[in-house]
């Protein structure tokens, strides 16, 4: 007896079915289930041995993660079983790859690499801790720091050690400078008519 069952119809039971019958229909009504790769879109891979999450560039060298680890430098095999990733899925990974590079509040990053010219070389600071995946990009603050495989460059800025100094007046009485600076050179600069000066170490401190 001949039946005829909708495209809609197998999909939706596709949907509900579990992992071993999606498989089986999958393999009866390939047609419906073939993924058609489009450049610049997220697709998954998961079996014994890989975990895959990458992008389709056209079977040329990819970005994305392997097995948890983020490459700009991946070969995506088009033949084996993939499915288009979700946004969250993308989100959670690219997320966790800029909390692990440094990403957070009080960062300063720049553009230097990211297709975005006119942000080029511009010193930004992050100043939450709110991520965002929109449009194949990861934002924080609303200012990108990935787009197309490419990630910003966190700026390591080095301490700048302070220090209070030891002055001298006129009756050569010991004063102690109220403000902080940063060598002795800059102490004499603001203060020039002052006498020779002694560093007061323990008063050490790190501006941020």
């Amino acid at each position: 007896m001949k039946i005829e069952v909708t495209e809609e119809k197998i999909k939706s039971y596709h949907k509900d079915a579990c992992e071993s019958l999606k498989t089986r229909i999958e393999k009866d009504f390939p047609a419906l289930f073939e993924v058609k790769l489009e450049v610049g879109k997220w697709y998954k891979y998961k079996n014994n041995y890989d975990d895959c999450l990458m992008v389709w560039n056209g079977s040329k060298n990819t970005y994305g993660f392997y097995n948890g680890v983020y490459s700009e430098t991946l070969f995506f095999i088009d033949t084996f079983d993939k499915m288009p990733a979700t946004d969250e899925e993308v989100s959670t990974a690219l997320i966790a790859e800029a909390k692990r590079r440094g990403f957070k509040k009080g960062v300063n990053f720049k553009h230097n690499k990211i297709s975005y010219p006119i942000l080029l070389n511009k010193i930004f600071k992050i100043t939450s801790n709110n991520f965002e995946f929109k449009d194949g990009h990861m934002l924080c603050d609303g200012w990108g720091i990935f787009k197309e495989g490419l990630w910003a460059e966190i700026i390591k800025e080095e301490p700048v050690y302070e220090w209070q100094y030891v002055f001298y007046n006129a009756a050569h009485r010991p004063f102690i400078s109220i403000c902080f600076y940063t060598s002795k050179k800059e102490f004499l600069k603001n203060t020039h008519y002052l006498k020779p000066i002694q560093k007061i170490k323990d008063t050490k401190r790190i501006r941020e």
